[in-house]
C-alpha cells in the first residue's frame, strides 16, 4: 500500500519533471498578499488556466505563477519570497486537472531558463545549493566552499535532517516539539527542550539556570544545578533557599505593613533539612498582629524534630512565645514590641503540609483617627480606619470623600464613593455626596439626579449603539432624550433592537420610544412603542432617522438597547461577518482601488450575495459558506472608493444581499426554517430580530437543536446530569440525578460555596421542598480576623438513622474537615445554636440514594471575638436576653426566635413592663410556668380556675373541722401525752414552731393566696 505522503511526492516529482523539458523551472509554493504582490507585472484570469497556458501568456517575462485556480501572474522580479509547504498550494488547475494552481494567497512560481545556475544533471532536473557560484551541471558538485545554509550532500540538494541546520547541516538545535528551521535553527513551536535556550536552542543553560529556555534560577551551595531539573549535584542549597531546585525562598526580613508567610512548597509537603528564619520589623510605636490560618507538622511531645518557634523580638535571644508542632495551630498573638522572630526547622525524616500565617501592623489610635500621632481624620463607610495608614477595613470611603485615608473631599464636578463619579451641572459644582446640582439643571445632553447620564445627541458614525439611560438598570423618571442619526446622501440607516422593556400602556402615553423617518418631529412617524414587544428591525427611507425617548414621573423599567448601521439605498445590508481561507463567498473575488458597496453590487449583479472586505476586495456568491456574525465595530476599514462607507477589515466582511424571503424562512431559495422566539427571522441569514431563539434551539438561524448538557433559550444554560444529556428545553435529567456539586431540576444550581458576608442564610437544595438524592454540598463561612461565627438552625428534617450514616448535616469548628466537629446530625431534632472558636466554620450536607426529606434552614452572623454568650457592645459591657443561643456580639440582636420572657428591645435588654403579675409570679417554678402558659387559653383558664377554687375551699373546710375536733378531744382528756397515733403527731406539727417545719406550715397559707387570683 502506498501512503498519502508517497503518492504526493511521486505526483510532485512527476510534475516537476514534466515542466523541465520546455525550459520551465519550478521555483516552489510561495505566499502572496494583496498589499505586496510577489509578481507585479501582468495579471490574467482564465477558466482554462494551467502552468503551460500561463507560461505562454507570460513568455516575455522571466517569472510566472498560477494562483487561486484561475489566476495567472507575470513579472521580471520577485518582490517577496516567503516559501510555504507544497501542501498549502492545493487548487486543481481548471485547464489541466493533473496540475496544481496555487490556492487563496498561495502561488506556484515558475521561471523560464535553460539549466540555470544552481541546477544540474540530465535536463537540468536537479537543484543544488552551492554557497558561492554554480554547481556542476551534471554531478551538482560545488566548486567552492560548500552548501548554503540548510542544505547538505554531494550536490547540495538534500535538506537538513530533524534537529540540524546551517552550513552542511553542521549545527544541532533542541526544539521542544518537532524540528527546527533548517537554515536559522529557530523552533516552530516557540520553545526549547529543558536545559537549552537561545534562538536556535543550541545553548545549554549557564550555571545556576535550568528548565525551559533556562528560565528558572537555582541556588546551589557549590557548583551549578542540573540544566533540566535544577537539582544540585552536592544536594545542598545556599542559606535562605530550599526545594529540589534550591529556588524556594526561605526566610527573610519583612517590613511591609501586612503579608503572608508559608512553609516552603505550601500547601504541598515541606522539604527535609530546612533552616528558615523570618524577622518582621514594624515602625517604632507599632505592634505586629500574627495569626496562623493553617498548621500541620510532624508530631512530637517536645517538638524536637519539625517545629515552628516564635519570638517576641527580632532574634532567638528575645522572649519566646512558643515552640509548636503537630496539628494544633498556635493562637494568634500581638507582639509587645515592633519586631517578631519566626524560626522553622525540619529534620531528615517525616514531612507534612506545613503552615500559613498572616501578619499586620497596628497602632493604638482612636476610631476614625490615623497617621503619626493619630493626627488625621478618615471617613470610612463602615467601622474605623487603620490607625497608621487610614485605610478602610471595608475598602471604601463615605460618600464625598476619597484618598488612601479617606480624608480628601471631592473636587468640583465629582461626587460619591471615592469621588469616582462625575456630574455635569449647568452652573457651578455638584454636591460632593449625591451629585445633585444646586442650580436646578443639567448641561445639554445630560440627565439624571447627578447629571452624569448621557442622553441624546447627533450621530454620524457609520455604526453605533444607543441605550436608555442606566441600561440595563431601570431608567430614570421625567427623561426626555432625542437622538438624530445622519448618514451621507444616497445612504439608508438600518436600525435593529436587541432589548426592549418599557412601562406598558394601550396608547403608549406614559413611557415610550418614538421613531421617525427623518431628522425632526415633522418627519413621517415609524411608530410609538412601549411594553416589552421590541419594534421590528427597519430601514430608513432617507439618510436620517430621529429617535425620541420619553418617560413620565411614575413607573420605570429596564429600557432599550439598539444598534444602527449605514448602507447604500436599495441594498439589503445583512451585517458584519467573519471570513477565513474557507471563503464565506467563494464564487468570485474582485480587487479594486475604487471599491465600495455600490461598485461591488454592480460587479456582483448576477449573484444573490456580495460583500466588501479589507478595503479593496469585493466578493460574490450564491451561497454563504459560513455565518459567524461579528460586532459592527470589527468591520472598520474605510472604503477606498467611498470614504463614507465601511468595507470590512482583515478577515471581516460587510455582507449585502439581492432578494427577499417569507417570514420564518431563510437562505437560498428560502429553503431553511428558523425558530425565533418573537417575530420572524432574517430572510437571508435566519438571524432573529428579537435577539433570541425558542427554547431548545440555537445558532445564527435558530435551527440547531441544543447540544448535550445545554437547554433553554439559545441553549444558553448548562445542566450537569450524572449520565447522558439533559432535556433540550427544561434541562431535566432523564437518568439518575446530577453530578457532584450540582442540584435542581436542571442540575444547574451550584451547591455549597465560600461565604464572607457578615450574615446569611443557608438551606438544603430545593428547601422547603425535599432535597435531592446523592447530594454533596460544602459551605465554608470565613469571617475577618478577630470575629467569631454564630450559627443557628431554624428548621431541620433529614432522614433518620441512629448513626446518621445516610443523610446528615455535619458542622466543623474551622475551615476544613480536619478541625473538630460540632456534631453529625440527622432526623428532626435540630442542632443547638453555637458560636465558633475561630473565624471559620465548615458545613457539610450529604444525602444518599434512598429517602429524602424537607432539609434544613440555618442562619449565621459574625460577632466580635471575645464576647461571651449574652454579652455584646464595647468591652462586652451590655447584657442581652435571647430566648435561644447567644446574641450578636456588637448590636446584641438575637439571631433566633426572640427575647426571653420579661425582656424586650433589639438587644433584649429592656424590661417588658407590660408583663402580668401572674406571669412574674410563675417564674418561681417550671410547673407554675407551664400552668401560666396554659392559662393564655381563655376557656382552659376559666375551667382550671373554677376547679382549683372548689378543691382549695373543700380542703380548707376539712382542715378546720378536723383540727377543732382534735382540740376538743385533747381538752376532754381523751388522750394522754404518750399517744403516738398519727393523729397525735399531726396535731404536734400543727402546733409546733420548729423552724424545720415552718415552710410546711406556711404552704397552705401560700396556696390560699394564690387561690385569690
Amino acid at each position: 500500500m502506498y501512503t498519502l505522503q508517497t503518492i504526493t511526492l511521486f505526483l510532485f516529482g512527476f510534475f516537476l519533471h514534466s515542466c523541465k523539458g520546455a525550459g520551465i523551472e519550478y521555483v516552489g509554493c510561495y505566499e502572496d498578499s494583496s498589499s505586496n504582490r510577489i509578481l507585479q507585472g501582468s495579471f490574467y484570469f482564465s477558466d482554462s488556466n494551467s502552468p503551460a497556458e500561463c507560461s505562454k501568456i507570460c513568455s516575455n517575462y522571466k517569472f510566472f505563477g498560477v494562483q487561486s485556480g484561475r489566476h495567472c501572474r507575470c513579472g521580471n522580479a520577485l518582490y517577496s519570497s516567503t516559501q510555504k509547504p507544497e501542501s498549502e498550494c492545493s487548487f486543481i488547475c481548471p485547464g489541466d486537472r493533473s496540475k496544481i494552481c496555487g490556492a487563496d494567497w498561495r502561488i506556484n512560481l515558475y521561471r523560464h531558463s535553460d539549466c540555470p545556475l544552481g541546477s544540474n544533471s540530465v535536463n537540468c532536473s536537479k537543484q543544488c545549493n552551492c554557497r558561492v557560484g554554480s554547481c556542476d551541471n551534471v554531478t551538482g558538485a560545488c566548486g567552492n566552499e560548500g552548501c548554503t545554509d540548510g542544505w547538505t550532500g554531494l550536490a547540495c540538494n538534500e535538506r537538513c535532517a530533524l534537529g540540524s541546520y546551517s552550513v552542511n547541516c553542521s549545527k544541532q538545535c533542541h526544539c521542544r516539539v518537532g524540528l527546527c528551521d533548517s537554515v536559522t535553527g529557530a523552533c516552530g513551536n516557540g520553545g526549547c527542550k529543558d536545559g537549552w535556550k537561545g534562538i536556535v536552542c543550541n545553548e545549554s543553560c549557564p550555571l545556576g539556570s535550568y528548565s525551559v529556555n533556562c528560565s528558572k534560577q537555582c541556588h546551589c551551595l557549590v557548583g551549578s544545578c542540573d540544566g533540566v531539573t535544577g537539582s544540585c549535584g552536592n544536594y545542598r542549597c545556599k542559606d535562605g533557599w530550599t526545594g529540589i531546585a534550591c529556588n524556594d525562598k526561605c526566610g527573610g526580613v519583612l517590613t511591609e505593613s501586612f503579608g503572608v508567610i508559608t512553609s516552603p512548597n505550601f500547601p504541598s509537603y515541606y522539604s527535609h533539612k530546612l533552616q528558615c528564619t523570618w524577622v518582621i520589623n514594624a515602625p517604632e510605636g507599632s505592634r505586629i498582629n500574627v495569626n496562623l490560618t493553617d498548621f500541620k507538622m510532624e508530631t512530637h511531645s517536645k517538638c524536637n524534630f519539625d517545629y515552628l518557634e516564635l519570638f517576641n523580638g527580632p532574634n532567638a535571644s528575645s522572649p519566646p512565645i512558643g515552640k509548636y508542632c503537630g496539628e494544633a495551630p498556635p493562637k494568634g498573638f500581638q507582639s509587645q514590641s515592633n519586631s517578631v522572630g519566626i524560626v522553622f526547622i525540619t529534620d531528615q525524616s517525616q514531612s507534612a503540609m506545613g503552615f500559613r500565617m498572616t501578619y499586620t501592623f497596628t497602632q493604638d489610635c482612636p476610631h476614625e483617627r490615623n497617621s503619626v500621632n493619630c493626627s488625621n481624620q478618615c471617613h470610612c463607610r463602615v467601622g474605623p480606619c487603620d490607625g497608621v495608614t487610614g485605610a478602610c477595613g471595608n475598602g471604601v470611603c463615605k460618600d464625598g470623600w476619597k484618598g488612601t485615608a479617606c480624608n480628601e473631599t471631592c473636587p468640583h464636578g465629582s461626587y460619591s464613593v471615592n469621588c469616582s463619579k462625575y456630574c455635569h451641572c449647568r452652573v457651578g459644582p455638584c454636591d460632593g455626596v449625591t451629585g445633585a446640582c444646586g442650580n436646578g439643571g443639567c448641561k445639554d445632553g445630560w440627565t439624571g439626579i447627578a447629571c452624569n447620564e448621557k442622553c441624546g445627541g447627533v450621530l454620524t458614525d457609520p455604526f453605533g449603539v444607543i441605550t436608555s439611560p442606566n441600561y440595563p438598570s431601570n431608567y430614570n423618571r421625567n427623561v426626555q432624550c432625542t437622538w438624530v442619526i445622519n448618514a451621507s446622501e444616497g445612504y439608508q440607516i438600518n436600525v435593529n433592537f436587541t432589548d426592549f422593556a418599557l412601562e406598558d400602556s394601550s396608547e403608549c402615553n406614559y413611557d415610550f420610544l418614538g421613531l421617525f423617518y427623518g431628522p425632526n418631529a415633522s418627519s413621517p412617524l415609524v411608530g410609538k412603542f412601549c411594553g416589552t414587544a421590541p419594534p421590528w428591525r427597519f430601514q430608513s427611507q432617507s439618510n436620517s432617522v430621529r429617535i425620541v425617548f420619553s418617560t413620565d414621573s411614575s413607573d420605570s423599567a429596564r429600557g432599550f438597547n439598539l444598534t444602527y448601521t449605514f448602507s447604500v439605498q436599495d441594498l439589503f445590508y445583512m451585517g458584519c461577518y467573519e471570513d477565513s481561507k474557507n471563503r464565506i463567498l467563494a464564487d468570485y473575488d474582485y480587487h479594486s482601488e475604487s471599491n465600495s458597496p455600490t461598485e461591488c453590487s454592480n460587479n456582483c449583479s448576477h449573484y444573490k450575495f456580495f460583500g466588501v472586505e479589507a478595503r479593496t476586495h469585493c466578493l460574490c456568491g450564491n451561497t454563504l459558506h459560513s455565518t459567524t456574525k461579528k460586532p459592527e465595530s470589527e468591520c472598520s476599514f474605510i472604503c477606498s472608493g467611498d470614504r463614507s462607507q465601511i468595507c470590512g477589515a482583515h478577515w471581516r466582511i460587510n455582507i449585502y444581499s439581492h432578494g427577499d424571503c417569507p417570514l420564518g424562512r431563510t437562505g437560498v431559495n428560502c429553503s431553511k426554517r428558523c425558530h425565533c422566539r418573537v417575530n420572524p427571522c432574517d430572510n437571508v441569514t435566519g438571524t432573529c430580530g428579537n435577539g433570541g431563539c425558542k427554547d431548545g434551539w440555537k445558532g445564527m438561524a435558530c435551527n440547531e437543536s441544543c447540544t448535550l448538557g445545554s437547554y433553554s433559550v439559545n441553549c444558553s444554560k448548562q445542566c450537569h446530569c450524572r449520565v447522558g444529556p439533559c432535556d433540550g428545553v427544561t434541562g431535566a435529567c432523564g437518568n439518575d440525578g446530577c453530578t457532584d456539586g450540582w442540584t435542581g431540576i436542571a442540575c444547574n444550581e451550584k451547591c455549597g460555596g465560600v461565604l464572607t458576608d457578615p450574615f446569611g442564610v443557608i438551606t438544603s437544595p430545593n428547601y422547603p421542598s425535599k432535597y435531592n438524592r446523592k447530594v454533596q454540598c460544602t459551605w465554608d463561612i470565613n469571617a475577618s480576623e478577630g470575629y467569631q461565627i454564630n450559627v443557628n438552625v431554624t428548621d431541620f428534617a433529614l432522614e433518620h438513622h441512629t448513626e446518621c450514616n445516610y443523610d446528615y448535616l455535619e458542622l466543623f469548628n474551622g475551615p476544613n474537615a480536619s478541625f473538630p466537629s460540632f456534631g453529625k446530625f440527622c432526623g428532626t431534632a435540630p442542632p443547638r445554636g453555637f458560636q465558633s472558636q475561630s473565624n471559620s466554620v465548615r458545613i457539610v450536607f450529604s444525602s444518599d440514594s434512598s429517602d429524602s426529606a424537607r432539609g434544613f434552614n440555618l442562619t449565621y452572623t459574625f460577632s466580635v471575638h471575645g464576647c461571651t454568650f449574652g454579652r455584646y457592645s464595647v468591652n462586652c459591657s451590655k447584657q442581652c436576653h435571647c430566648r435561644v443561643g447567644p446574641c450578636e456580639g456588637v448590636t446584641g440582636a438575637c439571631g433566633n426566635d426572640g427575647c426571653k420572657d420579661g425582656w424586650a428591645g433589639i438587644a433584649c435588654n429592656e424590661t417588658n413592663v407590660s408583663i402580668s403579675t401572674t406571669e412574674r409570679q410563675h417564674d418561681h417554678s417550671e410547673d407554675d410556668k407551664s400552668i401560666s402558659e396554659k392559662l393564655h387559653n381563655p376557656v382552659l383558664a376559666a375551667t382550671l380556675s373554677s376547679v382549683l377554687g372548689v378543691v382549695l375551699v373543700a380542703a380548707v373546710l376539712f382542715a378546720v373541722v378536723y383540727i377543732r375536733r382534735r382540740r376538743r378531744q385533747s381538752a376532754g382528756g381523751a388522750s394522754d401525752n404518750t399517744d403516738l397515733s398519727p393523729e397525735h403527731n399531726y396535731e404536734d406539727l400543727l402546733t409546733s414552731r420548729d423552724t424545720g417545719n415552718y415552710d410546711y406550715l406556711e404552704m397552705p397559707s401560700r396556696c390560699q393566696k394564690e387561690s385569690t387570683h
